[in-house]
């Protein structure tokens, strides 16, 4: 079964798909959620997520940080994930927004060296998030459009070129521009945009699903 990865993290979310009891805990560290993230964002691929789908319920634990919710059915079935717990919980932590999950589990995109990080990562991170870098964005900006057609991605990009050009520095960072008092911009030629049109939604793309009967 394909679906979005977006959908999957979603349904997750909802209590759609749920944890069984057997399942470990929660314990991926930063670095590899990072480099999880930077594998969509490269198009590469993650792996399957494998769903054991049964007709009842059984034994299950919440997931990290959340409450057991009601079960719920997945297209008919109550979906009970086997493989792919950490990779599934950290996209869910990580694209969270703010008083949503902690810090140091959501998820930022530097765009001048197109690196992600989580915000308890570094030091210079956490000053760089409470100052308002506007070149640190959180993921959650970017996924904000429902519609996926980079809606989000464009208004999170004028919006880092206006704050841009209201800081001192503004002329090391934008080589032409004309902003009116509005902050509406006329010209611009800024750092790399490139990657969010090359990958537009942030590649939730539709990736494999796997489901083993019992």
């Amino acid at each position: 079964m394909d679906i979005e990865i977006a959908e999957l993290v979603e349904r997750f979310d909802k209590g759609d798909i749920r944890l069984p009891l057997m399942q470990r805990d929660y314990v991926w560290r930063a670095k590899k959620v990072v480099r999880l993230l930077d594998s969509l964002y490269r198009e590469w691929p993650i792996g399957s997520f494998y769903v054991w789908k049964a007709e009842g319920t059984h034994a299950t634990k919440p997931s990290y940080g959340g409450k057991l919710l009601a079960a719920t059915h997945l297209d008919g079935f109550c979906g009970f994930l086997l493989d792919g717990q950490q990779r599934l919980t950290s996209l869910s932590l990580a694209i969270k927004g703010e008083g949503e999950a902690e810090l140091q589990h959501r998820a930022f995109f530097d765009l001048e060296n197109e690196q992600f990080f989580l915000g308890g990562m570094k030091k210079t991170i956490s000053r760089r998030i409470e100052n308002c870098d506007p070149l640190l964005v959180p993921l959650s900006e970017l996924l904000s459009s429902p519609s996926g057609d980079g809606a989000a991605i464009l208004k999170v990009i004028e919006k880092t070129l206006t704050a841009l050009a209201e800081q001192k520095n503004w002329a090391r960072t934008i080589e032409t521009g004309t902003f009116s008092g509005s902050g509406s911009i006329s010209s611009v030629k800024c750092l790399n945009t490139r990657p969010f049109a090359r990958n537009s939604g942030m590649s939730l793309r539709r990736m494999p699903l796997n489901f083993s009967l019992a």
